[in-house]
């Protein structure tokens, strides 16, 4: 892991790079202390710490997804309980746009997504959190990416309200499969994982059932030594918090509260069948409660961040 150097690029919306150098210094102070409570680094040392997410109103990040339109620039958005706002950040974690949503509450709010079609690309916000078991029904909310980076209100263009095949689950993990027309959700707690696949091209007045495709497979649980020497924080290291697809369509990477998972997937499989195929493991760096996760629109990197302020975001580089 290495920092980002202070004479980059000028960052967007930071005064002076004097501002940058202090948050880390910050972020610094923050992983020393981490560090010394024993919580492991990880992430190798090809992860990258990017920037530092100060932004009080970006307190609960649990979704994220590369812009289309804007090169470097990640969609946000804060977890359930929160204003329903999108938010625009650049890949330092900087806050450059606010979009006002109406129309829609933010009722559990776990995961943001990207789709394309017909020459569009829609933000996909995953109303789909159910900690207590007790929804009936998700929603999945579509909003037309803006032309611009400006604060301003929004409204979805449809909403697709569906049910599991097999009663409630909680569930933080969205992705998007736009040559299929399809959202792949991951479930959060069950060890395995169940995945289900929502048509996205469902009428806005109808409910449907999401289909089953299968089970995560081969997310590491925690050791038994790992639960004595982190009993806090262990026994949580499986559950999947976040999913993004690579643009090339080949991989789906899953993020849980400790790893990082990279599925590779074949030409002619389904996503059912690559989520229960063996991926590349590794350990994150520190990112506490590690809950938003996008591959960059090269798919070279994910950009991770989690749900806590202050927050690093670090680049890591996945194997193409």
């Amino acid at each position: 892991m290495h920092f980002r150097p202070a004479t980059a690029q000028p960052i967007i919306g930071l005064a002076t790079r004097s501002r940058f150098r202090l948050r880390v210094a910050v972020l610094s102070l923050f992983i020393a202390t981490l560090s010394a409570c024993g919580i492991p680094m990880g992430g190798g040392d090809s992860s990258h710490l990017q920037g530092l997410i100060v932004d009080q109103q970006l307190n609960e990040i649990s979704g994220m997804v590369a812009s289309k339109k804007f090169k470097d620039i990640y969609w946000v958005l804060n977890d359930g309980g929160n204003t329903a706002n999108l938010y625009a950040i650049d890949e330092y974690g900087s806050r450059v746009a606010t979009l006002n949503v109406d129309g829609v509450r933010n009722t559990d709010w776990e995961d943001l997504s990207l789709y394309e079609k017909d020459g569009k690309s829609y933000l996909v916000v995953g109303d789909i959190g159910d900690n207590g078991g007790l929804r009936k029904t998700l929603q999945l909310h579509l909003f037309e990416e803006p032309d611009a980076l400006t604060n301003s209100r929004i409204e979805p263009t449809r909403s697709i309200a569906f049910k599991y095949p097999d009663g409630p689950h909680d569930a933080e993990a969205l992705a998007i499969d736009s040559a299929n027309d399809q959202a792949i959700i991951i479930t959060k707690k069950r060890k395995p994982p169940l995945t289900f696949a929502v048509p996205l091209t469902a009428p806005h007045e109808k409910l449907v059932t999401a289909t089953a495709l299968g089970e995560a497979l081969h997310i590491p649980v925690a050791s038994p030594e790992e639960l004595k020497s982190r009993p806090k924080l262990a026994p949580y290291d499986h559950q999947v918090t976040a999913a993004s697809i690579a643009p090339d369509r080949k991989s789906i990477a899953v993020m849980t509260y400790r790893y990082l998972l990279i599925y590779k997937r074949g030409g002619k499989e389904s996503w059912g069948d690559a989520l229960e195929s063996k991926p590349t493991v590794r350990v994150l760096p520190i990112i506490p409660q590690a809950e938003a996760m996008s591959f960059t629109t090269d798919g070279g990197s994910v950009m991770a961040t989690g749900e806590f302020s202050v927050a690093p975001m670090f680049r890591i580089p996945v194997a193409q």
